[in-house]
């Protein structure tokens, strides 16, 4: 026997609050995104100076989103603070006793929430969801108590997937604690190695690479590589060896929240923000890529607007050069804890797997 749902208009447990910072108070103001949801603003000087009289309240429990910004922001819930402002242009918005704010965030979340915001944005440079537009997607109806139930399975499987990921934070922490233990501080190269410069332990293979606009790019197989990491796949490659890509331009080389230096294999596409460097021995390339991990590129990048480090800068850094042994010994111990790392990220996809079954379950 097929059971049907009952769905209703999410209108039926959100309205929107308007509130505004009249009195002018010192309210924090933060912004929503994608990877961070409600985060703090930066400040430069003009957002610092701006009058914020006009900014949007969002008191704790409440929901905002950016709604002319909704392709690259998201939509979730403050609970940062007691309250805090954002931009005029976010709409705000509560939800009522009919609903449980958790389970309307993780409704946001779901596969089938992101589908209903993707379908229903208008606008033909930056996408565009009303809250109108908002408050007519549909949501199965559930009881409090079913609510609760959704919630508690959704939170238990995060936090698994949490768990494993600090796991992961702590095997690159062991990696570093080894990698200083064998070379010491490389910023510094207290074990007194002698130096080379990159081009003399490494090819350079930038020649080779080839930029492909979004546009052209056929979907396929074959990843294809910028600045910091995989960007696209593709249907043809034009490397297919162990190589290490290291970031030429972006803000990352600076910022640094992601590495500058991966190492990759097999048949792969790269683009032109990222050198393409080819060394002899495996276990070489595996110490430059950590060895990248711990110094700072500034002194070599230029470009104020654009961080970039060119050729010829890359290739002016001296590394220190251990003995081989040495190399030999870490290179082991990497594979050893890669291993162990692999077996972790599979049980994160399979609780992030999980949990988008059970949430699609619950939604759809």
């Amino acid at each position: 026997m097929v059971i049907f749902m009952k769905k209703v208009k999410l209108g039926k447990y959100i309205s929107e609050y308007s509130v505004r910072n009249k009195g002018g108070d010192r309210l924090p103001v933060y912004s929503v995104t994608n990877s961070n949801g409600f985060c703090k603003e930066y400040f430069n000087k003009d957002v610092s100076s701006e009058d914020k009289t006009n900014y949007k309240v969002v008191p704790f429990g409440y929901f905002a989103y950016n709604p002319s910004r909704i392709n690259v922001g998201s939509i979730d819930c403050q609970e940062a603070e007691d309250k805090v402002i954002v931009s005029p242009l976010y709409n705000v918005f509560k939800c009522n006793d009919s609903v449980n704010r958790i389970f309307l965030k993780y409704f946001f979340k779901s596969t089938y929430g992101t589908q209903l915001i993707k379908a229903n944005t208008s606008g033909s440079v930056r996408a565009n969801l009303k809250f109108k537009t908002l408050c007519d997607f549909e949501i199965i109806e559930r009881t409090l108590a079913e609510q609760e139930k959704a919630i508690n399975i959704f939170t238990m499987l995060n936090e698994l997937i949490s768990k494993e990921k600090r796991c992961l934070l702590l095997m690159d922490e062991l990696i570093k604690s080894q990698f200083i233990e064998l070379f010491g501080d490389p910023m510094f190269n207290n074990k007194g190695f002698k130096t080379k410069r990159i081009d003399a332990i490494s090819k350079n293979l930038d020649s080779k690479r080839v930029p492909i606009t979004e546009k052209d790019r056929k979907f396929g197989i074959f990843p294809y590589y910028g600045a910091s990491g995989i960007v696209d796949y593709v249907d043809d490659y034009i490397f297919d060896e162990d190589l290490l890509l290291v970031s030429e331009d972006g803000a990352n080389l600076l910022m640094r929240s992601t590495p500058i230096a991966f190492s990759v294999n097999g048949k792969i596409w790269v683009n032109n923000h990222a050198h393409v460097l080819k060394f002899e021995n495996i276990a070489m390339q595996k110490y430059v890529e950590y060895f990248f991990a711990f110094i700072n590129v500034s002194p070599f990048v230029t470009g104020a607007a654009q961080p970039k480090l060119n050729q010829a800068k890359l290739n002016s850094i001296l590394i220190p050069v251990p003995d081989k042994k040495d190399l030999d010994t870490f290179y082991v111990f990497l594979n050893q804890v890669d291993k162990s790392k692999l077996n972790i990220q599979k049980r994160i996809e399979y609780y992030q797997e999980l949990l988008n079954k059970k949430m699609d379950e619950c939604f759809n």
